[in-house]
């Protein structure tokens, strides 16, 4: 995840990159994008992320 200014029409961007899989050689991602100011992440940003590092633990146990 990273946080641009790229599009300074739309104004500050957070970028997230999942992957997705493979097609032969080559990587397959999605990219979310977030606006909001560098230094603060949004939630909306952090929640997709967090729940692909949960997802690829091994024998996780999820608890509500």
């Amino acid at each position: 995840m990273r946080n641009s200014e790229v599009a300074r029409k739309l104004g500050p961007l957070w970028t997230l990159k999942l992957p997705e899989g493979t097609t032969g050689a080559t990587l397959v991602r999605r990219e979310l994008s977030f606006s909001g100011s560098p230094g603060t992440v949004q939630i909306a940003a952090s929640d997709p992320l967090q729940v692909y590092v949960m997802a690829s633990i091994p024998n996780r146990r999820y608890v509500a």
